[in-house]
């Protein structure tokens, strides 16, 4: 892989990046794929990329790309080791950056019902610190003792934003698992920051349009939704209300950005 990666930025510097007009020149460094389905990898816009910016893919996704025969370079997303994180290849990315997939394998859906983890380690006289900051970006949803491996992990992992969305939707199975399940991941991983994603109302047509059910939500409607259902649990009602006051909740529409600090 490091002989590969060598190659990579040798062809980058000296062959491909000579010969591309200016206005296609990379500024992507890397290209990070969740699904294979289309509202996560569109093939048309993933084919005005340069050949030469390394993608990582989740299994099924990566295979697709490969048969694009587009990119020069596409790796399948490892799985979260658990444990010691720096277990984990930065294959083509900087050394103080790794990507992994988080997931529960006793979840009905594993497939869908995953995270996916950038983890950022600074290097300080080439050693690299015991404490890390991640972004982990969960779509549809992961279960919380999925999310919990991340949390108990060593070297500890401090998440910065969860990106978890707030509708539920289903078809008729759970797909988006919404802001109940969220509660419940930022309650294991206490990230400093809640982003919502993945609630667009895509339209969808066909036999699959007729059966998809979505339920708009937010975070005070899923904190009610508990205290009805778990009356006698005042303790944790009370910090389900607490979370919901001081989840760090950002509304960011399209657009619209923030920095991660």
């Amino acid at each position: 892989m490091n002989a590969l990666i060598d190659i990579i930025e040798r062809e980058r510097a000296d062959d491909d990046a000579q010969k591309a007009p200016a206005s296609s020149k990379a500024r992507i460094d890397a290209v990070l794929i969740s699904f294979e389905f289309t509202d996560h990898m569109h093939k048309e816009t993933l084919l005005q990329v340069h050949p030469t910016v390394p993608v990582i893919a989740s299994k099924k996704a990566s295979t697709n790309i490969v048969s694009w025969k587009h990119f020069r370079v596409v790796i399948e997303i490892p799985t979260f080791p658990g444990g010691n994180w720096r277990e984990l290849m930065s294959g083509p990315l900087p050394a103080w950056i790794r990507i992994a997939k988080l997931g529960d394998p006793f979840d009905p859906y594993p497939g869908l019902n995953c995270a996916f983890v950038i983890i950022s380690n600074d290097i300080y006289e080439n050693k690299e610190l015991d404490e890390s900051e991640a972004i982990v970006y969960t779509p549809h949803g992961i279960s919380p003792d999925g999310a919990n491996v991340l949390a108990i992990s060593q070297p500890q992992i401090h998440t910065i934003p969860l990106m978890h969305g707030l509708d539920v939707v289903k078809l008729p199975m759970m797909v988006n698992m919404g802001a109940h399940n969220g509660l419940k991941v930022q309650r294991a991983l206490r990230a400093k920051y809640w982003v919502a994603t993945h609630d667009e109302a895509v339209p969808i047509q066909g036999i699959v349009g007729h059966l998809v059910r979505r339920e708009p939500l937010t975070i005070q409607d899923a904190v009610r939704q508990e205290s009805e259902n778990n009356s006698s649990f005042e303790n944790e009602n009370a910090a389900a209300r607490d979370l919901a006051d001081n989840s760090g909740f950002k509304d960011l529409r399209n657009g619209m950005s923030m920095i991660l600090i």
